[in-house]
């Protein structure tokens, strides 16, 4: 409310994990915490399992930037989780602001489509921010086209 109301924000974005439990069950829980005189500024991203998993939706893609094949990338949790976090860098406490820059650097050059496509939560996620933009008089462009 602080962030909406007094600093101003136009959106509110909500980004959580799903953990194990069903992303959709998860962002009903976290719509249900957002004063429904809010709700309309809040777009909610909730990944299935955890954000790892987002990074992990374009195999291709993410072998390409950690520099190992397809087949190296481990497809069950928690290995996938801990292997982009150690891929990235995440797990070194003395290179965590740099690692997580190259994360940013991944997801900025990163090809939505696969993602959109290939994951349900990050297509609702991108649906709704979607949504929200075209409802604010906002371009953001669509990027199943093209």
């Amino acid at each position: 409310m602080d962030l909406a109301g007094h600093k101003a924000c136009d959106i509110v974005v909500v980004l959580t994990d799903a953990d194990v439990n069903p992303w959709r069950e998860v962002r009903r829980r976290e719509a249900a915490r957002i004063p429904e005189s809010y709700r309309h500024v809040t777009v909610f991203g909730v990944a299935d399992r955890n954000i790892e998993w987002w990074l992990a939706v374009d195999r291709n893609a993410l072998a390409q930037e950690l520099g190992c094949g397809v087949e190296d990338i481990p497809r069950d949790e928690p290995h996938l989780s801990s292997f982009v976090k150690r891929r990235f860098g995440l797990t070194d406490r003395d290179t965590r602001e740099d690692a997580k820059e190259r994360v940013c650097a991944y997801v900025r050059q990163a090809s939505l489509g696969p993602w959109i496509r290939d994951s349900d939560s990050f297509g609702a996620f991108y649906d709704e921010a979607r949504r929200w933009a075209a409802q604010n008089g906002c371009s953001l462009p669509n990027e199943l086209e093209g």
